[in-house]
């Protein structure tokens, strides 16, 4: 909707423009007429109507439209006045108007877009519902989280069911115990996926079941039927993606991966790694139509704590699935979609022993808390600590949120005491242990901005300077 009106906005102000133009050089010629006068109102009207609209969607992009398409006139009116005063031949004049009409639409086509952009690298259009508020307490519940139950609702024409662990598909999906050839055989037969992504999709399938063989492909074969792939033009997909820059992006309301128009993927390149990134979503979501009521169905894996906004939740969620893609790649990659979350997460997983990422395909990011709570020796302290580092993401991408770093060291002390309990002994000298925490320091803040995400590399030594390792 929000695409449609745009594009009638800029409609109506090239209408408004040109037929502004149009008219003033009919009354500087005394020639013009009413019908020119009434085409220059209703293409008028029809701007502020359209611009009044994003005014209340939305209040930057509604005074960016006003004030665009009114200083277009303005200046489309000086233009023609001065012209008008050079006074050379009728012909040329209605040409370099012609010209000139042009040139000024696709300055406001590039304008518009350049807000588009710088508008999609504000956090808030990132991820849905940031949290900016500090309101909850860093430490450890006193109940562990609960192991939830297959969650059915239906809003409107859609039943929504999310499951805890895949134990519960066999309830709600037709096939289950799917096997490698049979995702294969399902790229092979959906019209909505090109040659040469199916190329790719059924390399990353073979990538799973090679890398992954415990992992239940069963949502995904049955996610590959509806499963879309469309290439846009760059202003399409900056629109439908909000990101300036990216290569690809995964819509769960659609079952969609749009992609720019054009974009080759290789294996060592960012855009690779965004493309099967995209597509590991694919393996935790499914949609299909019921044969007898004809409403959709969308099944996911439960979400934690759903008390807590859906960008925290989301911030897991994707760094788990950063990692995962990641993992099938046929070398290490450090330079990893959500940085220093997927950084903390990897830390983690390398700590675990009571989780792998198996477990991803089958299991909620709630059994993944759950674990880790149960590793750590805490009760309920993982949902709090990933809470934790949402906002310290956030906090580094919106200007809506500043807290001291020294709130952050919660963290740091999570990680730490995960890291150095792994890898100190008690035989190691101090520069061996300094060593260790030389690793973790740069595992945890490759390729982050310490002044932006307000980062203390130092407080890791200074855990280390009072850790006592196990005997």
């Amino acid at each position: 909707m929000k695409e449609l009106f745009f594009i009638l906005s800029l409609a109506c102000a090239a209408a408004f423009v040109i037929s502004g133009m149009i008219y003033v050089i009919q009354k500087l010629r005394k020639r013009a007429t009413k019908a020119g006068l009434v085409s220059l109102i209703l293409a008028g009207c029809a701007v502020v109507f359209l611009d009044v609209f994003f005014l209340f969607y939305n209040l930057s992009d509604g005074l960016f439209m006003l004030s665009t398409t009114f200083a277009l006139g303005i200046v489309a009116l000086l233009i023609v006045i001065v012209i008008r005063r050079i006074r050379r031949k009728k012909r040329l004049i209605h040409w370099l108007c012609f010209v000139l009409c042009v040139v000024l639409m696709v300055v406001f086509y590039r304008a518009s877009e350049a807000v588009w952009a710088k508008k999609a690298l504000r956090p808030e259009n990132i991820e849905v519902t940031v949290q900016t508020d500090y309101d909850f307490e860093v430490k450890d519940g006193d109940v562990p989280l609960p192991t939830p139950e297959t969650n059915n609702f239906k809003p409107e024409t859609r039943t929504m069911h999310s499951v805890f662990e895949s134990s519960a598909l066999p309830v709600l999906l037709k096939k289950t115990g799917v096997t490698e050839q049979e995702c294969i055989d399902a790229i092979n037969n959906n019209k909505e996926i090109s040659s040469r992504f199916k190329k790719h999709f059924i390399d990353f399938t073979h990538r799973i079941a090679e890398k992954y063989p415990q992992a239940d492909l069963s949502i995904l074969y049955n996610n590959l039927g509806s499963l879309q792939i469309k290439e846009l033009s760059k202003r399409d997909y900056l629109i439908k993606s909000l990101s300036a820059d990216s290569y690809g992006c995964y819509r769960m309301s659609e079952n969609a991966i749009y992609i720019p128009e054009g974009t080759v993927y290789k294996e060592g390149e960012w855009g690779f790694q965004v493309l099967i990134h995209e597509f590991c979503h694919a393996c935790r979501i499914s949609w299909w139509n019921d044969e007898e009521t004809g409403s959709k169905n969308r099944l996911t894996f439960q979400a934690s704590g759903e008390d807590v906004p859906y960008a925290n939740r989301t911030i897991l969620e994707e760094s788990m699935n950063s990692a995962f893609s990641c993992s099938l790649l046929n070398y290490y990659e450090k330079d990893i979609a959500y940085q220093l979350p997927s950084n903390y997460l990897r830390i983690m997983l390398e700590c675990m022993d009571n989780y792998t990422l198996d477990d991803y395909i089958n299991h909620s990011d709630m059994y993944f808390l759950r674990r880790l709570d149960e590793y750590t020796g805490y009760t309920n302290y993982a949902d709090v600590m990933w809470r934790l580092i949402t906002l310290q993401r956030y906090d580094g991408l919106s200007d809506d949120i500043d807290i001291p770093a020294e709130e952050y060291r919660p963290i740091y002390d999570y990680i730490c005491k995960m890291y150095y309990n792994k890898y100190i002994t008690a035989d190691m000298d101090a520069s061996q242990r300094k060593l260790v925490a030389d690793e973790l320091v740069e595992k945890a803040f490759f390729d982050v901005d310490a002044a932006q995400y307000k980062t203390d590399a130092d407080y890791f030594y200074t855990v280390l300077d009072s850790f006592v390792p196990a005997s």
